[in-house]
């Protein structure tokens, strides 16, 4: 019987191994994904702050995001569309609505932290409401990001709130540690997601007739943005 060189075997191994990966993986244009938003403050009672928990829905249809963040005070929309370059966020709080244009530019620095963020993997993985994660960290000004990532499904837009360019996986859970001895800490965790049809109405961007409308720049003076 003749044998196969140890070269074409190789590349054979190798070949199955890029298929067998490419077909765990799923690539997706269209999701809505619910997340449940919560403060914590680590002290004596290490308690969450009820009045400051919150609930964070995306929805994403190819290169169009839209993140609405709903807390007890007020709304915050914000409405990304890659093609065109621009977005805009809308802020509804207290009796209060304001709106603010974004460029490119003004996205970015807007999702600094996550956006740029350059993570190291752990050996930590842990399944999280059904989901199996792996563990990635990085360094941000003033603390760190913990995400717990699903690497089966890859959300092509890299551009929406909570993306992570640097990590190839949906974020089921995103923790950010900070303040003085790491005291304080945010986490996001995913609860619900749907890959239903999303109509296109759902990106279309606010009327800015309806709106007090300013700039990026003049929100940041006024605290206006995150």
């Amino acid at each position: 019987m003749r044998s196969f060189p140890l070269s074409i075997l190789y590349a054979f191994a190798f070949l199955f191994f890029q298929v067998k990966s490419s077909f765990a993986q799923k690539q997706v244009k269209e999701v809505a994904l619910i997340y449940d938003l919560a403060f914590i403050k680590q002290g004596a009672a290490e308690s969450k702050l009820n009045d400051e928990t919150a609930e964070l829905k995306i929805w994403i249809k190819s290169n169009q995001s839209r993140s609405e963040t709903s807390f007890k005070v007020g709304k915050e929309t914000s409405f990304f569309n890659q093609e065109k370059n621009k977005g805009v966020l809308l802020k509804e709080f207290r009796g209060q609505e304001l709106l603010v244009v974004l460029t490119s530019d003004n996205w970015m620095e807007k999702n600094a932290l996550f956006q740029y963020a350059k993570f190291k993997l752990t050996d930590l993985q842990q399944k999280i409401n059904g989901m199996q994660c792996k563990q990635a960290i990085a360094s941000i000004p003033g603390g760190k990001i913990i995400v717990y990532y699903n690497p089966d499904l890859i959300i092509t837009n890299t551009k929406f709130d909570l993306a992570f360019p640097d990590l190839q996986g949906l974020p089921v859970k995103v923790e950010w540690v900070g303040g003085s001895n790491e005291s304080t800490s945010m986490a996001f965790t995913l609860k619900q997601i749907s890959f239903e049809s999303i109509p296109q109405t759902k990106f279309d961007f606010p009327s800015s007739e309806k709106y007090k409308t300013i700039s990026f720049e003049e929100a940041k003076k006024s605290r206006g943005v995150n």
